[in-house]
């Protein structure tokens, strides 16, 4: 059996079952996904698997979403993950706020009782006889999350079973729940990366003891043809937007789970999860305490129904699926009759009368769902167009696909919608069920006038704490994402008895590289779109302006009129206040622009306006952003070819930042980007001169022509030409550029992507805390006040984090400038070096600006500012030496520039030799920090040039051999001057040449007069 013949089977094998289990872990990633097929394919048991958070702090390996964007992307993915493990997702309100060291920190961010209440609400949605916690809660799990969720587990197994606990669950239909057993995971593995197999998997004599249970998920599934964990793998690789690439292959794969409570009896040594108790339907029976009339009945009622399945599924095995028909309709009327019991008994408490009936209820669904599909019976519920508006119209056509001919007595359709909305058939009454298959019926329904738009449920309302999303009451809260807003349910008969079929009403489309359903999703009529929502400026004593642009697009699929204004704080003027807007077809857009002035001396700070569409007697004053998933084979998903679309709606707030910052003016940069993020559009509105390279461009332009290249973060890793032309990029620093490196992942190390070697620090070589107070190890740096003065408050309201992947060592020729720590950690300096290296300049980077610049933060923004302005600054560091050498200063400004930019640096250790004597000499050495010995033959030293003094300067003019050693006397920085370029440059300025011989002229003077 393969295709779908096998999901049916695996399916139709789960119904039998009554077992739950449910495995709880911090991340969508997280998952023992070995676990959850095993358990899904070989038992047929119920498998859910719940995430704390959503992985929106993370970063996006594959595209540009981040934050919110990313959670909903993550969530999609889940659900294609589960797809394929057979498992289900279910997540928490959390946010997932980056990075984390310490489970204190989820904890303070979280809350305790917000955290347990939200495992007890997934207990007692999922109903599990088994807990499965994926962390230890120590620092092992390699996470500050996962310690966290590690922590409170066994918390939630206890509070789930008591009714008095969390009163607003069972409002909520969520009755108290008592799980059986709770197990932890032995993977010990905090950070589980493709490539590193080898490390989990094997078997572990060690773990192989009483209260240790061992599953082998290298078995060989015959259904699939293929193993439980190959299945696994080839899930696991869904989660696409955190790179996950595993190579799924035969052979034993063992887990270990420590069994760490349990409320059944279970023997010394387990041989699975299901010892101690009944993990069939019948193992309901457990719920009723005592001996009575309704336990008795019921247990007959469910071993009817389990027989009923066992034969369902041999017939389904032996012949056509439709060959189950009998027995499976058989087993629903023996669970729907089971919950006509439950609910009549007057033996049962109110919360366990509700928790069997939830259950049953969820069984019941599942049953229809898995007879529909085995009598061929498929439910269409389609629409036009899979965007709608408020007040609109959309007809809906249901069809009833009776694939093999299974004798239909009756067939009713309905439709489930939103409060407010209205629907009529346009058949006449009973003519549905007169007609040849398909059997059909359309509708019309009108959309309420207030509809609110679409938007993911946890996303729709503020939140009230700033690490939890704000969820309704009840459903779909939990859910991956919320159900369709119509549903379409066919009632058919057949042998008497009533089936339900429920289908989400879909937009059936193909487009060029596949096809997609969408489901519907309600939009505003007008959409807006600012090309930013966030325009930096910097300050000015006089009057300044911006334009603000808009994108309108008609939703309708009809003529539409709008209007749209402009609401700017006081003191501002807008050009024009409003305007209209009016269109004909769908999809026509136009673009508005505003003329936004700013009265001169607008002190720095942050400044609302505020944008409105009319439209129709309402006021929509959202921004509606789309996040979309592309087809398979697809690079980038497009309104019209994405195959999932939803939209995050924000408050229609353009901000504008008056910054106190200052730029270099007329540099130009090159950009190697790396992870796709929003940093060169947050320099755009400075003017900077800012050019992405592409592959080709990296191997071939000019590189001298940029005064900076800038690789991206994690840029190295993530493009094959950026490695592969790692020395030119050294080179192009070498002779005289700027190399900044924003950080990279740990494959950097060991490259020789580096100009001298460093060390990572793993996995601890990150500052999480996005507050934790910055040191900068020497404030006279020019980096610190060129051309911005860099301080404290230029580190106030970071997010996410300080910074991540610092180096944990480095050669000495790297200078640290700033460091910062987490609480009760060592301060940490490898995360902003910067080394000389031949006449230019390398910086390692690794705080986080890739988070900050996007986000509008000033201090990051002034701070990078200095950062682009390092090539000027590196020079007018290097005049200001100069002009304190008396050679060079009868020169220009000019030609100390020219000079200066011929300038090598050169690092030497104690006891280092320069030159011998005699050697053919072509440098000049400046000083710039320890000390040069000039030593005879006799090893006497005859001078000490120190800080600001120089030596071999005759070498630069003619080829004459050197009369003395030069040694360092203690580590030292030099400043070279190669006598090729000073030649070239003299030839260029002879009126530079004649002051340049002047001055040695008349030192060889003083010098020979003085002996």
């Amino acid at each position: 059996m393969i295709g779908q013949y096998s999901e049916l089977f695996y399916l139709l094998k789960g119904l039998k079952m009554g077992g739950t289990v449910l495995h709880i872990g911090a991340h969508p990633d997280d998952e023992e996904i070995g676990l959850l097929s095993y358990l899904n394919h070989k038992y047929g048991v119920r498998v859910v698997y719940w995430s704390a958070t959503r992985g929106e702090g993370g970063q996006n390996k594959i595209g540009p979403y981040t934050g919110d964007a990313l959670g909903l992307y993550r969530s999609w993915e889940s659900d294609a993950v589960r797809e394929k493990d057979g498992a289900e997702c279910l997540f928490g309100p959390f946010v997932d706020f980056g990075y984390s060291k310490d489970a204190e920190e989820g904890f303070n961010k979280w809350g305790r009782e917000n955290l347990l209440r939200e495992i007890v609400r997934a207990i007692r949605i999922c109903q599990p006889d088994i807990i499965v916690n994926r962390w230890t809660g120590t620092h092992v799990d390699g996470h500050g999350h996962h310690e966290t969720i590690g922590q409170i587990t066994e918390a939630a197994f206890d509070a789930a079973s008591d009714p008095e606990q969390f009163p607003e669950l069972k409002a909520q239909g969520l009755s108290s729940w008592r799980p059986l057993k709770l197990y932890l995971s032995e993977m010990r593995i905090g950070h589980l990366t493709p490539g590193s197999a080898a490390l989990f998997g094997a078997r572990c004599v060690d773990l192989e003891r009483p209260g240790v249970l061992r599953i082998n998920s290298g078995e060989y599934d015959p259904v699939s043809g293929e193993t439980y964990q190959e299945r696994a793998w080839m899930a696991y690789n869904r989660h696409q937007s955190q790179a996950m690439g595993w190579l799924p292959k035969p052979g034993d794969f063992y887990y270990y789970f420590s069994l760490v409570k349990s409320n059944v009896p279970v023997p010394e040594q387990e041989l699975s999860f299901f010892d101690g108790f009944d993990p069939t339907l019948t193992g309901l029976l457990a719920l009723c305490s005592e001996q009575n009339n309704l336990k008795e009945d019921l247990s007959k009622t469910l071993e009817e129904a389990k027989k009923q399945l066992q034969i369902a599924l041999d017939e389904f095995r032996s012949a056509e699926p439709k060959a189950s028909m009998t027995s499976l309709l058989n087993a629903d009327k023996q669970l729907k009759l089971a919950c006509e019991q439950i609910r009549e008994s007057k033996e049962l408490s109110k919360d366990t009368r509700q928790g069997l009936l939830y259950y049953l209820n969820y069984k019941i669904g599942r049953l229809e769902i898995v007879a529909a599909h085995c009598l061929g019976l498929q439910l269409e519920a389609i629409g036009p167009h899979p965007r709608t508006t408020p007040g609109a119209n959309i007809e809906v056509t249901t069809r009833l696909w009776n694939h093999q001919k299974v004798p239909v007595e009756a067939v009713r359709y309905s439709l489930e919608l939103p409060a407010g909305w209205a629907q009529q058939s346009l058949d006449p009454a009973g003519e549905a069920t007169k007609k040849l298959a398909p059997l059909g019926e359309r509708f019309e329904i009108q959309v309420a006038k207030d509809a609110e738009l679409s938007c993911p449920y946890w996303l729709a309302k503020p939140r009230v704490r700033p690490y939890e999303f704000t969820w309704p009451a009840g459903e779909p809260s939990g859910r991956s994402v919320e159900a369709a807003p119509i549903t379409a349910l066919c009632h058919v008969t057949i042998d008497g008895h009533e089936l339900t079929i429920r289908q989400a009403l879909t937009c059936r489309e193909a487009f060029p590289g596949g096809f997609r359903e969408l489901p519907v999703q309600v939009v505003s009529p007008i959409s807006l779109s600012p090309e930013s929502k966030m325009e930096l400026l910097t300050g000015s004593e006089n009057d300044q302006s911006f334009t603000l642009k808009l994108r309108v697009e008609n939703s309708r699929y009809k003529p539409t009129r709008g209007e749209v204004s402009i609401t700017t704080p006081a003191s501002w003027e807008a050009s024009p206040e409003r305007d209209s807007v009016t269109f004909i077809e769908h999809g026509e857009s136009k673009s508005l622009h505003f003329h936004i002035k700013i009265p001169g001396g607008s002190p720095a700070g942050d400044y609302p306006i505020q944008v409105n569409l009319f439209c129709e007697g309402r006021v929509y004053s959202v921004f509606s952003d789309a996040v979309r998933m592309s087809a398979p084979g697809l690079k980038s998903a497009s309104t019209r070819d994405c195959v999932k679309e939803a939209f995050i709606l924000s408050p229609s707030e353009i901000r504008v930042s008056i910054l106190d910052i200052k730029f270099v003016p007329n540099l130009k940069y090159a950009y190697l980007e790396g992870a796709a993020q929003q940093v060169t559009e947050s320099l755009e509105p400075f003017g900077i001169s800012l050019k992405k390279l592409t592959d080709r461009e990296i191997a071939t332009a000019d590189l001298s022509e940029f005064d900076a290249v800038i690789v991206g973060h994690n840029g190295y890793l993530m493009r094959e030409a950026i490695r592969k032309h790692a020395q030119r990029l050294l080179d192009y620093a070498s002779n005289g550029g700027t190399l900044i490196v924003e950080f990279q992942g740990y494959g950097y190390q060991g490259q020789s992507f580096t100009p001298y070697p460093f060390k990572f620090t793993v996995p601890r070589d990150r500052v999480v805390y996005e507050d934790a107070p910055v040191k900068i190890l020497d404030p006279e740096h020019f980096l610190f006040n060129h051309p911005n003065k860099i301080g404290p408050a230029d580190f106030d309201d970071w997010v996410i984090e300080r910074g991540l992947y610092f180096f944990g060592e480095w050669d000495s020729r790297y200078l640290p400038l700033m460091s910062c720590a987490d609480p009760k950690e060592d301060q940490k300096e490898g995360g902003f070096l910067v080394a000389h290296y031949g006449r230019g300049t390398f910086v390692y980077n690794a705080y986080s600006f890739f988070r900050q610049l996007p986000a509008g933060n000033a201090g990051a923004l002034r701070l990078f500012a200095n950062l682009l302005a390092l090539p000027e600054a590196r020079v007018q560091e290097r005049m200001n030496i100069l002009r304190q050498v008396d050679i060079f200063e009868p020169l220009s400004e000019e030609e100390l520039q020219a000079i200066a930019r011929l300038v090598s640096e050169l690092w030497i250790n104690p006891g280092d030799i320069v030159c011998r004597k005699g050697e053919q000499g072509d440098s000049l050495f400046i000083v710039y920090s320890g000390a040069l010995e000039i030593v005879d033959e006799d090893d006497n030293i005859i001078y000490c040039a120190e800080a600001g003094d120089y030596v071999g300067e005759l070498a630069v003019l003619c080829d004459i051999p050197r009369t003395a050693m030069m040694r360092a006397q203690r580590q030292s920085q030099l400043l070279e001057l190669k006598r090729g370029p000073v030649v070239e440059l003299l030839d260029q300025h002879p009126q530079m040449a004649r002051r340049f011989i002047d001055v040695l002229v008349r030192r060889l003077y003083v010098s020979n007069e003085s002996k």
